[in-house]
């Protein structure tokens, strides 16, 4: 994960691990728009699927807390799961505010957790977020192909201008919508046979 920040430097040995092994959430948490986001990633294989889980908890230790939270809230998929195809950079498109969960506004802590996988095993990673209605995402963060549950958009600015979607002229990512009505582990077995 290139943006948002993650809990860590990305460890290959530990990539099967939840977190990539950063078990604790990390104090400085990264701000993150409420709405209209991207989650930026860089892919080294030619064909991948994706999803990624969120949790409202303050220290999201396991892959449970994914699911549902300690207080018993159920959590949505953030980004349902996908399969992409194309190597390199490649932007998630994500609307925290839109996914209804109970008490996640603007000021929320919230913890995402992306779910790769290239063919060769499931690699997670987190990000510790502060979510903002009013933090746009910085200019040198930028998003050349966004994947969407139904798009893939060729633009060279920020999730601010991502708004107007249109085919990626080198059709370097194609994306295929998934089932959202896996979790956790059962998301990490699927894909793993994907």
């Amino acid at each position: 994960m290139q943006f948002p920040v993650p809990r860590g430097v990305f460890v290959m040995t530990n990539e099967v691990n939840f977190c990539d092994g950063y078990n604790d959430a990390v104090s400085n948490r990264s701000e993150f728009p409420l709405g209209q986001g991207f989650i930026s990633l860089n892919s080294e294989h030619p064909s991948w699927s994706a999803d990624v889980l969120i949790s409202i908890e303050q220290n999201p230790t396991n892959f449970s807390v994914f699911n549902q939270s300690l207080t018993g809230v159920e959590l949505p998929f953030a980004v349902p799961i996908f399969k992409a195809s194309g190597e390199g950079l490649a932007c998630i498109a994500i609307d925290i505010g839109n996914l209804g969960i109970p008490g996640v506004g603007d000021g929320s802590n919230v913890t995402i957790q992306v779910q790769f996988n290239g063919g060769d095993g499931n690699l997670f990673q987190c990000a510790d977020l502060t979510l903002s209605s009013s933090f746009t995402i910085p200019s040198d963060v930028n998003c050349t192909h966004l994947v969407s549950n139904t798009t893939v958009s060729n633009s060279s600015s920020t999730a601010t201008s991502t708004s107007s979607t249109s085919t990626s002229s080198n059709g370097a990512l194609s994306l295929l919508a998934g089932n959202s009505g896996f979790f956790g582990l059962i998301v990490a077995g699927i894909l793993s046979f994907l």
